[in-house]
């Protein structure tokens, strides 16, 4: 008896040593300067075979498809001196079943700048990673995903890694980010702060302009104290989306400001366990601005958690 329909999936993994975590970059200065290559491949393969009365009597429809693709990201990373790194990540991408001959496909996945300045400042230029808090820039975990069948982990790690999708709920922006901290004796215990800009969307150069992204956070965390390891920490927050009308034609584009105060305190802390009171309250403002100059406020959101 034939199935209607049956897929078969088949994954096999090709790595270059040392084989790509975390979009293939090293930690900083781990090996000291020099130049380095890393990579990550992968095959994918997948077979459909449809049968029943319905596909004995269909002279048009193919009873089985095999497709897939292959795919090569080689990583470039180059550190002229221990507090400047740069990273490219160039796919080869190679699709089976496709018109014979068409060869394959080179494009840049990634590309980006780190570095240290004076040994207090660190900064990053090109693609990134950023998350501040929940109401502000945050990528939410996937719905759904309790208790998920083996069989479909291979596949979502696959998407997981296609969407650079991490599990410290980061975005994948292009821009650049400038971040530092300062350790204090007594009163606190530490202070950090960021800032960052970044595109959203690109302009077409007709009717949809470029989308900013730009913001920051300063925290500050307390010393622990007493006997059962209190600590509290402290953050502002600022997330601030614009249009570009200079760019494209577009005569209106959204100004939306979102700020909020976030707060997590630990009541109690043993190593087996902790016990902790969060939360985060803000505002959102957001308006309509013509090429003009005109603001036209269309709507106030706020949140308290």
């Amino acid at each position: 008896m034939r199935l209607p329909l049956r897929l078969g999936l088949l994954l096999l993994p090709l790595a270059l040593a040392p084989v790509v975590a975390a979009q293939g970059a090293p930690a900083p200065g781990d090996d000291g300067p020099g130049l380095r290559f890393n990579g990550l491949g992968r095959t994918y393969l997948q077979q459909s075979e449809l049968g029943g009365p319905l596909a004995a009597s269909d002279t048009v429809t193919a009873e089985t498809l095999a497709d897939g693709n292959f795919v090569l990201d080689l990583a470039v990373n180059a550190q002229p001196t221990r507090a400047v790194e740069v990273q490219g990540v160039i796919r080869l991408r190679n699709e089976f079943g496709g018109f014979f001959g068409a060869g394959a496909n080179v494009e840049i996945r990634e590309l980006w700048a780190r570095g240290v300045i004076a040994d207090a400042v660190r900064y990053r230029v090109g693609d990134m990673d950023l998350a501040l808090t929940p109401y502000t820039l945050f990528l939410p975990a996937r719905d759904a995903t309790v208790n998920e069948p083996e069989l479909f982990v291979p596949q979502r790690e696959v998407i997981d890694y296609e969407e650079f999708y991490t599990s410290r709920n980061t975005r994948r922006l292009q821009g650049g980010t400038v971040d530092f901290g300062l350790a204090f004796d007594r009163g606190l215990d530490a202070v950090d702060a960021r800032v960052f800009v970044a595109r959203l969307r690109a302009t077409d150069f007709l009717t949809v302009p470029t989308r900013l992204i730009s913001g920051g956070r300063i925290g500050a965390t307390s010393p622990t104290v007493g006997p059962y390891a209190s600590q509290a920490r402290l953050g502002a927050n600022l997330s601030y989306v614009a249009d570009d009308l200079q760019s494209g034609n577009a005569n209106r584009g959204i100004r939306n400001s979102v700020y909020s105060v976030d707060a997590d305190v630990t009541l109690l802390r043993r190593p087996a366990y902790a016990v902790h009171l969060a939360g985060e309250t803000g505002r959102a403002v957001a308006d309509v601005r013509a090429r003009t100059e005109t603001r036209t406020p269309t709507a106030t959101d706020s949140l308290a958690v």
